[in-house]
């Protein structure tokens, strides 16, 4: 909700802001670690890649996807 809340309110105080929420998937870091026997290999991605995808996803975002939660292709997720 606050991601949507803060789209809002930016578009009046911000026009040419945008706020939106990406979830990145798997990563292979040390925050799953205790996670990493469960979790299927190939879905894992190095965080230096996810990185990558994360600046590209960024530079191609427009305002019309502002408060929305998006995987890192740009495709919305339901909240």
């Amino acid at each position: 909700m606050g991601v949507k809340t803060l789209a809002l309110e930016w578009a009046q105080r911000f026009p040419q802001a945008g706020v939106v929420a990406v979830a990145p998937g798997l990563m292979d870091s040390p925050m799953n670690t205790p996670f990493l026997s469960e979790l299927p290999v190939e879905q894992l991605q190095e965080p230096a890649e996810v990185a990558v995808k994360l600046l590209n996803l960024i530079k191609g975002l427009s305002l019309t996807q502002s408060g929305q939660l998006l995987d890192l292709n740009g495709q919305p997720l339901p909240w």
